[in-house]
């Protein structure tokens, strides 16, 4: 059984927990605070949608 570690939940997890706390950073340096309903929100991202996110936050960061 060939088990890659990209594979496992753990893995995934961990992927996805990290981006979290990237956008979450990102958000607060460009806004402040974060309400608690958006807080919830971003917490039932997917890894997929997490990414996006952060990347349109990126960009926003760029152009300002």
């Amino acid at each position: 059984m060939n088990l890659r570690l990209e594979d496992t939940r753990v893995y995934l997890e961990a992927v996805e927990e990290g981006m979290r706390s990237l956008v979450l950073r990102l958000l607060k340096r460009l806004f402040g605070e974060i309400a608690e309903e958006l807080l919830a929100k971003i917490q039932s991202l997917s890894l997929e949608q997490l990414e996006v996110l952060f990347l349109a936050l990126l960009e926003l960061r760029l152009r300002s």
